[in-house]
């Protein structure tokens, strides 16, 4: 089996490119909030944020995913311990995902996807 380098070199790969090119080109060019899920997702982070500072670690940051209509809310993490379940639940409970892996650093992220955070305007 022949040892290839260029195997997660994903910019090179002609599919990857088109695939990244059509989202680009198509998504909704304006959006607006969905008021219902922005509240689900403000009240996760807020509950994230006290499992972050019960365990005396940083706050979780929004990144905003217009392409897909999706926001996330994540942090990076050393250790996560979860003592107050519901803060967790709560957290999680409108999430439509929900991911915790390692990164090369050594540190844990922790991430909660929020679908249909926004609406295109078309």
């Amino acid at each position: 089996m022949e040892n290839n380098n260029n195997v997660f070199d994903l910019q090179e790969d002609p599919i990857i490119t088109a695939l990244f090119d059509i989202i680009r080109n198509n998504h909704p060019k304006t959006c607006i909030i969905n008021p219902k899920r922005w509240r689900e997702l403000l009240l996760a982070k807020e509950a994230l944020n006290d499992l972050l500072k019960q365990n005396g670690e940083g706050s979780a940051e929004i990144t905003y995913f217009p392409e897909f209509l999706s926001a996330s809310i994540s942090a990076e993490v050393e250790s996560l311990e979860v003592h107050d379940f519901a803060a967790f639940q709560i957290a999680m409970v409108k999430a439509n995902n929900f991911e915790i892996y390692p990164l090369v650093n050594g540190k844990l992220r922790i991430a909660f996807m929020f679908n249909r955070v926004m609406f295109p305007v078309v």
